[in-house]
């Protein structure tokens, strides 16, 4: 994980948050905080009941 981000998503842990990385310039697979197990869990429930059959977003932010 590039420094910046690896800073970005320390701090926002230490705060229970979630960080957004914006690069333009650069490749960004580090542009989100990773979620704990509990807001991974809760994020995969709203995608599933809003978007049954998995087309809201496929592979996108998380899954």
């Amino acid at each position: 994980m590039a420094t910046q981000a690896a800073h970005l998503h320390r701090t926002a842990a230490r705060y229970h948050a979630i960080g957004w990385r914006f690069a333009a310039d650069e490749h960004n697979e580090d542009a989100f905080t990773p979620l704990s197990a509990g807001a991974a869990h809760m994020n995969q429930m709203l995608k599933r009941a809003r978007a049954p059959q998995g087309i809201f977003n496929p592979g996108k932010l998380y899954a």
